[in-house]
């Protein structure tokens, strides 16, 4: 699970005022609107649908002031569409509750990070080794950085000090 972080433009739960709203929001005038490659993503919760229709809804958003090129491999700026339409999936609607529209700011990197250390990739586990995202938890709560020295006097299979190393931190451990 990757947790995101993004600048809301639009939420509407009808596809006629999102329109309306997004087409009157302010953010239209910023100039990576005007001179940044970009590209749109749309993601739906609750209910699965067909590439053709992402591509509609993307050719929906053509009053938008792009004038920068579509590039779909790392672009200057993503846009992100969203659908949700509630946690039945069995019998979703056939509209969505909700509709969201932003522009993506980042993407946490610890999601990505803890599958490194996970404990089933670990060359040593010892019968008490911790769980990675709660040594990389700690070592945030604290606050570790580059150039901190972090010493474990009971460092048993290491899970602290890996996370501590990993934030640039000179590790020691009995």
């Amino acid at each position: 699970m990757s947790i995101s972080l993004y600048e809301l433009w639009v939420n509407e739960t009808k596809h006629e005022q999102f329109y309306k709203a997004l087409a009157s929001a302010p953010q239209t005038q910023e100039p990576f609107f005007h001179l940044a490659s970009f590209r749109i993503l749309v993601e739906t919760f609750g209910k699965k649908i067909s590439l053709a229709e992402k591509v509609d809804r993307i050719e929906k958003l053509d009053f938008l002031p792009f004038e920068g090129p579509i590039i779909l491999k790392d672009p200057q700026v993503t846009f992100h569409y969203f659908e949700y339409f509630g946690h039945t999936q069995a019998s979703p609607p056939e509209n969505p509750h909700q509709i969201t529209f932003g522009r993506w700011i980042a993407d946490s990197s610890s999601r990505k990070d803890l599958t490194r250390f996970s404990l089933k990739t670990r060359k040593f586990i010892a019968n008490t080794s911790m769980e990675p995202t709660l040594s990389f938890l700690m070592s945030n709560i604290a606050q570790v950085g580059p150039g901190d020295i972090v010493y474990d006097g009971f460092c048993g299979s290491g899970s602290i000090l890996l996370a501590a190393a990993f934030y640039g931190a000179y590790i020691c451990g009995e």
